[in-house]
């Protein structure tokens, strides 16, 4: 198949999240099992067509979209529409000089919009977590520039040839958000993960290695939908239960704090306050093949959002061999089954979320019973060869139906 995915994060980028690591995952995968793979991302820095590792990665330049005396009403959405028309533009070239058979693109922001809009090739949108829902996790309010973005990625959807989701909970999520039956309709699709760099064995990082006592990790963004803030909640229960404890949080901050400003800064004075900020450690946004290291060193994982699509995090922690502790909603469960790979809390329950730890923490031996589990459970259902052969299948159906219409 000749294939090309859309994806505005593509690494290298400002701005890299779960999107970006999923797709360059899925995108080589595939050029791995002798595939064709493009992907269009933006030319940060210079344009031009590179190479990443069997992927063709087109930089292209973006404009945003003009539209006189709107700017500043719908700067953010005149941005993406104009990324979205770039994109547009190098598919059809692309399709022209080597006939596409199918391109892929993200529901968020509205990425592959006026590229589904044309005659061909067909185009597959993937849901990761829309706008509309990001905005409601963290409690921000939709003001005009993102309703128009959410609208573009709703007609998105109905124009896309088919839509593939990571867990059945974010097609669900997506239905009843509004963005119609084809969320709903969604191919379920896992992401993988990289068992081979993601795995129990290998050093731990060096600020954690120095140290006595197990370490709790937070690995993600520091953001209200992550239960940043209830974790926090739940740390001095933690610390008063089990004196020893560390905690580790590995993930870029964010100016969304209740009131604003820095979650980091809040969390910091939470610890003060608390009188454990000597146990408490922020590692900040890190380069992904430094992660593994943070999770070896983790005696436990949290990753307490009310409600997260299959987040990367919980993947990488089965494969790195620790026990996870999450919330029944969302898609935890769908990667995690209570007792077995880890433990399920009530959502925004910082109380039963220290229980949870407080008792793995307490219990070494079943901890580490369960990370086992959720290795073997890691490298038999979301290593990256398996998702790659379950996408293959998916689009070659897609192509199939587009061509015999």
């Amino acid at each position: 198949m000749n294939l090309c995915y859309i994806c505005r994060e593509y690494p290298p980028a400002p701005r890299m999240g779960g999107i970006a690591s999923a797709t360059r995952d899925q995108a080589r995968s595939l050029a791995r099992r002798g595939h064709r793979v493009h992907v269009l991302a933006p030319a940060w820095e210079a344009a031009g067509s590179f190479d990443d590792e069997g992927v063709l990665v087109h930089r292209l330049r973006s404009p945003g979209w003009q539209l006189p005396g709107a700017s500043r009403l719908i700067g953010q959405s005149l941005d993406r529409l104009g990324w979205s028309r770039a994109a547009a533009r190098a598919v059809s070239r692309l399709h022209r000089l080597e006939r596409l058979d199918l391109v892929e693109a993200p529901e968020f922001a509205a990425e592959g919009l006026l590229a589904a809009r044309r005659a061909a090739p067909p185009v597959v949108v993937r849901l990761h977590t829309p706008l509309a829902l990001v905005r409601r996790l963290n409690g921000t309010p939709l003001r005009r520039d993102c309703r128009l973005t959410v609208h573009w990625e709703r007609a998105a959807l109905q124009a896309a040839a088919a839509v593939s989701a990571p867990s059945a909970a974010i097609a669900h999520a997506c239905a009843e958000a509004g963005y119609g039956p084809a969320a709903a309709a969604a191919r379920i699709i896992p992401y993988g993960v990289d068992t081979s760099l993601f795995c129990p064995d290998g050093g731990v990082a060096a600020c954690a290695a120095t140290a006595a006592g197990p370490l709790v990790l937070f690995p993600g963004r520091l953001e209200a939908r992550k239960g940043v803030g209830d974790f926090a909640s739940a740390l001095p229960a933690i610390a008063a239960q089990v004196p020893e404890a560390r905690f580790a949080f590995v993930g870029a901050d964010t100016q969304t704090a209740p009131g604003g400003g820095s979650w980091q800064q809040q969390l910091i004075a939470h610890a003060r306050a608390a009188g454990i900020e000597g146990r408490v450690q922020f590692a900040g946004f890190l380069p992904r093949e430094q992660l593994p290291s943070w999770y070896r060193a983790a005696s436990t994982v949290v990753a307490p959002s009310p409600f997260e699509n299959l987040a990367l995090v919980f993947l990488e922690a089965l494969a790195c061999g620790r026990p996870l502790v999450g919330c029944s909603s969302g898609a935890f469960p769908e990667a995690v089954s209570d007792g077995s790979e880890g433990r399920t809390v009530a959502p925004c329950s910082p109380q039963a979320l220290a229980g949870a730890v407080v008792d793995l923490l307490r219990d070494p031996a079943a901890a580490a019973a369960m990370g086992r589990r959720g290795r073997q459970l890691a490298l038999r259902r979301f290593s990256l060869e398996r998702v790659a052969a379950l996408t293959e299948e998916f689009y070659g159906e897609v192509i199939a139906t587009w061509r015999s219409r």
